[in-house]
């Protein structure tokens, strides 16, 4: 008996010395887990500030401006009026929640008073739809988004091709002094369901805002071609990049008109905006 006792005596201070080296282990993979997770959110955190801190020169932005202007139409376009929108499609309350805020935040941007149209007439729509092919034959579609010049036949074709190619649909107006009159956009949000809720919608309602291309010249950028797979957009934001928001800021100045030939506005648009990023800079 004795002699067993000694051996579970022993067992017992091996299993103890064990124990002990396998918590050592586990404490100092941790704690280089934890500088790891630290040193990540940091960086996630500070990688605004440090590509803002990237000096954008004036020949950049001018490259970046031109190819967001490179697409019709030739004129400015902008708001001059409030916004009445409608988010169809969903009645989620997260979905209208994010919506919300990404409509108020271009509203202080444009300094164009934004409000939800509720069960009244909206002049800015964006319907949620599974199928926008499919979407393409209900008449209250088809009064929004077919254009008056083509058959019926096209604008089935043309919605059915924005369905295969996985993009949006859109119809903008404007008014014979070049303002914007209303924006309407189809969408199949199922296809992009990696994208956090936030910048989905600051991708999808931008357009409604500023009618521009894409451009890679200026990084991170919502115009940028690889949005929003990486990047700064890779995760969960409330505002855009600085050179957008100065974009935005500048093309709803006073001193911007709607009806103002592109080429011409630029000039004035790219020294706003070089003016507002070395403003933040400061």
């Amino acid at each position: 008996m004795r002699y067993f006792a000694c051996r579970n005596i022993k067992f017992e201070k091996n299993v103890l010395y064990q124990r002990r080296i396998i918590m050592v282990t586990m404490m100092k993979y941790l704690r280089i887990w934890a500088a790891v997770t630290i040193a990540f959110l940091v960086c996630v955190g500070g990688a605004e500030n440090a590509m803002a801190s990237e000096e954008i020169t004036e020949e950049q932005l001018r490259r970046h401006v031109e190819e967001l202007f490179l697409e019709p139409p030739k004129f400015v376009g902008k708001w001059n009026e409030e916004i009445r929108y409608r988010i169809s499609g969903t009645n989620n309350e997260r979905v209208q929640l994010a919506a919300k805020e990404v409509m108020d935040y271009f509203s202080s941007l444009s300094g164009i008073s934004v409000k939800n149209a509720g069960g009244g007439e909206a002049n800015f729509v964006l319907v949620l739809t599974s199928s926008i092919g499919e979407s393409a034959k209900f008449p209250e579609i088809e009064l929004l988004f077919r254009s008056l010049d083509e058959t019926i036949d096209v604008f089935h074709r043309r919605m059915e091709n924005a369905d295969r190619s996985n993009n949006s649909f859109r119809k903008i107006n404007y008014t014979e002094e070049d303002n914007i009159s209303s924006f309407y956009i189809i969408d199949n949000p199922h296809k992009k369901n990696k994208i956090p809720l936030r910048n989905y919608f600051f991708h999808t309602l931008k357009d409604g805002f500023v009618n521009a291309y894409r451009s890679n010249e200026i990084e991170p950028s919502i115009y940028n071609r690889n949005y929003p797979n990486s990047g700064f957009f890779a995760f969960d934001v409330n505002h855009l990049p600085a050179v957008d928001e100065a974009f935005f800021k500048a093309i709803y100045s006073s001193s911007i008109q709607s009806n103002s030939p592109r080429k011409s506005a630029q000039f004035d648009i790219i020294r706003q905006v070089l003016t507002e990023i070395r403003r933040k800079e400061r």
